[in-house]
């Protein structure tokens, strides 16, 4: 995987954010995304 680094901050995109964790999130085993459900909802609400 090719890592972007956004030295400004002011301008980034927190939906690019979202995008990725939700990607990840879905490649988790069930069991995994049971236990780290209530981090990843409380992740998105912020």
């Amino acid at each position: 995987y090719l890592a972007y680094i956004n030295h400004d901050l002011a301008n980034h995109k927190v939906k690019n954010d979202r995008y990725v964790g939700e990607k990840l999130f879905g490649k988790l085993p069930a069991l995994s995304k049971l236990t780290l459900s209530p981090k990843f909802i409380k992740a998105m609400l912020l």
